[in-house]
């Protein structure tokens, strides 16, 4: 019960951010809208840690400043690189298992890797996932499991 009200209340905030309008008509769609989707919602069973992660709202400001410093990082060492004049780029390809249980942590990983200037994540099939990067460093990087220790903390 707990869930289905958190993901109505979600719902219906998204609803008045996205519309900008606040008149009793548009809000009291927003209502109508909220409340068919939350019958469908119900009728298919499918709220759980899943489908409305809100186990993840206290670890997520952390991490975001993890992924914001890391984006900056990479974003310096991607302009380093495009203005050398010698080309030290080697693309890589790699496939490595990672060990995240949920389907939500292992989205937010291949997330987390492609918001990264540099690598991006190609494939993620199963528990493997395949990642290009601009150079080797960065699947070096992504293979001591500093951001897979850090999307595990926001997970679990």
């Amino acid at each position: 019960m707990l869930k289905t009200i958190s993901l109505s209340a979600t719902l219906m905030i998204f609803w008045l951010l996205m519309s900008g309008i606040y008149t009793p008509l548009l809000i009291g769609l927003g209502v109508v809208s909220v409340a068919f989707t939350m019958i469908i919602v119900h009728r298919m069973n499918i709220i759980d840690q899943e489908t409305h992660p809100t186990h993840i709202l206290l670890n997520l400001p952390k991490f975001i400043v993890y992924l914001f410093i890391d984006l900056v990082i990479s974003s310096i060492t991607v302009v380093k690189l495009v203005w050398q004049v010698r080309k030290p780029i080697t693309p890589t390809f790699s496939t490595y298992k990672i060990k995240l249980k949920t389907d939500v942590a292992k989205v937010i990983y291949a997330n987390a890797i492609t918001v990264t200037p540099g690598t991006i994540a190609i494939d993620l099939n199963g528990d493997e996932i395949t990642v290009h990067a601009l150079v080797k460093e960065g699947i070096d990087d992504l293979l001591t499991g500093e951001k897979e220790t850090k999307v595990r903390q926001l997970v679990e």
